[in-house]
């Protein structure tokens, strides 16, 4: 139900309800933990992860387009540091009730954003998930530990496409420029909430840059995108050019595993280490005349071609 002026209620009633009654066991108990929780509620934790994320879907539903064309917000920015009112409003409860939870549960959140990402648009957890796996498969190639903020960093960079319309998310045609602009805004509003939760800080600075290569967020420099960011940002186009993925897929139909790699090579805002490039080559099966010859057009030093070569017979070894 709406408001004569079109306006959605916005009543998170079960996430402020689950944080009045967190409040008031820590006062009476300061070890209380989530489990005391569930039991004063008598709820069982998927229960309680549930009701959470539906909280979280009903105060973002399709908030991106207010600061569309006709929107409420439409001109207001979003800014990386401060948020926006009416974003941070939206997300304060649930960012809050985590931000309480720890250091007795740091699994909350986790639980929390990805019930919400699976509840909202299964294909984009679905990507997410092998985006994940993707960054995890190139890293061992590289030898490379893939830690906690990075794996999380993989499957939550795009988080905030649950404040996105479905209809833009799942559009059968390329998005007009107005609805990009919408579009870009998941990126700004999933580092606001993983910023905003207190033990993800780090995993929003790797995430934060995952589509810095399409020029959004605005004002990013790209000599400042941490060492695991390109992992993130590499796992993220191969599954965008490789897999049958809504508009993605559209933009980039029928590229081969070669076209994919020269794009990758290719980027510039940012330019990815060679290290990682070389190991994406090998994870995707490419030859080392395939590579070599991409590559070469932008790593011209004989140490980086050497690099690229040893890399290559490494692998051939380790077989």
């Amino acid at each position: 139900m709406t408001s004569p002026l079109g306006i959605k209620p916005y009543s998170p009633a079960f996430t402020l309800r689950a944080m009045s009654t967190f409040v008031r066991l820590r006062k009476s108990n300061p070890a209380a933990e989530v489990h005391h929780l569930l039991t004063k509620m008598k709820l069982g934790r998927v229960e309680l992860v549930k009701g959470l994320a539906k909280d979280l879907l009903g105060a973002l539903d399709s908030v991106t387009g207010e600061f569309g064309r006709g929107g409420r917000y439409e001109g207001e920015t979003i800014s990386l540091e401060s948020g926006h009112p009416e974003i941070n409003r939206r997300i304060g409860p649930t960012v809050n009730l985590i931000n309480y939870a720890p250091p007795r549960d740091c699994g909350l959140g986790r639980e929390v954003m990805r019930e919400t990402l699976h509840s909202y648009h299964k294909e984009t957890a679905y990507h997410s998930d092998r985006v994940r796996e993707a960054v995890v498969e190139i890293a061992s190639y590289m030898s490379l530990p893939t830690n906690r903020d990075l794996q999380l960093a993989a499957s939550f960079h795009d988080i905030g496409k649950i404040a996105v319309a479905k209809c833009l998310i799942d559009t059968g045609s390329t998005l007009l420029p107005g609805e990009w602009k919408v579009m870009e805004l998941h990126q700004i509003i999933g580092y606001l909430f993983l910023s905003g939760i207190k033990e993800l800080r780090s995993v929003a600075e790797i995430m934060k840059y995952t589509h810095v290569e399409n020029g959004y967020p605005d004002g990013i420099a790209n000599d400042h995108i941490p060492y695991e960011a390109h992992l993130v940002i590499i796992a993220d186009t191969l599954d965008a050019c490789l897999s049958n993925r809504e508009y993605h897929h559209r933009r980039r139909t029928h590229m081969s595993q070669v076209q994919v790699f020269e794009e990758l090579a290719n980027h510039s805002k940012p330019r990815h280490p060679l290290e990682i490039l070389t190991a994406t080559a090998i994870a995707m099966g490419l030859d080392l005349k395939d590579a070599s010859a991409l590559l070469k057009n932008v790593f011209r030093s004989e140490e980086e071609i050497r690099h690229i070569k040893n890399a290559f017979e490494q692998q051939v070894e380790k077989r």
